[in-house]
């Protein structure tokens, strides 16, 4: 199942978030899978990524993990590295970096969503919100998802909501 949770960022108030990682040697999760698949599909057709970190292979969204969704993240993973520098900081930790994998973002990791900054989740997250943000605030409204990937998403929605109460609760 996919995640959602709140952030403190103002230009990304919501993070979607894979629970398990997705890439050659993971568990490739369904839901998991149809979210990296489709935040990837729509970047991608938004037109405003370049042709050499474009994929040749497109993908159907159907949560089956494949190569050429791997060399997929790849060229994204290759693309976020190099607008924000870390090509040229980084370059002894570049294989870890362009692996292919996608992890999980968690509130907390490694001091909370703003220090991580090589997160592939993340940066899905922010290229989505800057390409599409009314698809990504509607995401849990409309249809135009494959529709097991809609029943993915409200489960997470309902998920986090069932913590917000929670915590609400707690005080």
């Amino acid at each position: 199942m996919a995640s959602v949770y709140d952030t403190s960022m103002p230009n990304l108030p919501l993070i979607w978030s894979v629970d398990n990682p997705v890439g050659k040697t993971c568990r490739n999760e369904h839901i998991d899978v149809m979210l990296v698949q489709y935040f990837l599909r729509r970047i991608v057709q938004s037109g405003g990524y370049p042709a050499m970190y474009r994929p040749s292979e497109t993908w159907e969204i159907d949560g089956c993990y494949r190569d050429s969704l791997g060399r997929g993240i790849q060229l994204f993973q290759a693309f976020m590295y190099k607008m924000q520098g870390d090509m040229h900081k980084d370059l002894e930790r570049l294989p870890q970096l362009v692996n292919g994998r996608v992890d999980p973002v968690r509130p907390g990791d490694a001091g909370g969503f703003q220090s991580m900054r090589n997160s592939t989740m993340l940066y899905l997250n922010r290229s989505m919100r800057l390409l599409h943000r009314e698809e990504m605030d509607g995401m849990l409204t409309t249809n135009r998802v494959n529709p097991t990937l809609n029943r993915g998403l409200m489960d997470a929605w309902r998920a986090h909501l069932k913590r917000q109460t929670a915590g609400l609760r707690a005080r």
